[in-house]
Parts: structure tokens; sequence; C-alpha cells
């Protein structure tokens, strides 16, 4: 199939991002989400740095010492990000 990038659905898929990675989406926008990472260069490459980006801030808040409270409340703002 081939495909052509399309602003507004480029413009989508980089929203739901967050919640695909957190995966909120439902199971029909999980697969909407991955069948246009699997063509389309510009979002996959978005796509990589919000989850690198995200894993990195995870890393690092757990490796912070500051008050638990404050950590968990970090970490449960990422995992809603």
């Amino acid at each position: 199939m081939n495909h052509s990038p399309d602003y507004e659905t480029c413009v989508d898929i980089m929203h739901a991002l967050g919640d695909y990675l957190s995966r909120e989406l439902s199971p029909a926008e999980m697969e909407e989400v991955e069948e246009h990472l699997q063509w389309c260069e510009l979002c996959m490459n978005h796509y990589r740095f919000e989850k690198a980006l995200t894993t990195h801030i995870r890393e690092r808040a757990q490796a912070l010492r500051v008050p638990e409270t404050l950590r968990k409340r970090v970490l449960h703002l990422l995992d809603s990000a």
C-alpha cells in the first residue's frame, strides 16, 4: 500500500502519542497509531523522541532523592502524560 503523509493525520497521531505510550488508547486507536507509525517516518521519529524523553525523565526521577510524595506525583504525572 502506498502512503503519503497527511498533515492532519500526522498532527492527530502526534497528539495521541502520549496516550499511546501509556497505553491509554482504545484497542482500535492503538492499532491506528501502530499502522500509521509503520509507514510514516516523520511520526515514527516523533514517537522515538517522545519514548526516549519519557524513559529518560522516568529514570532520572527514580534516581533523585526527593520526598516520596513528590516522586510519586511526578511519576503519576508522567504516566498520565
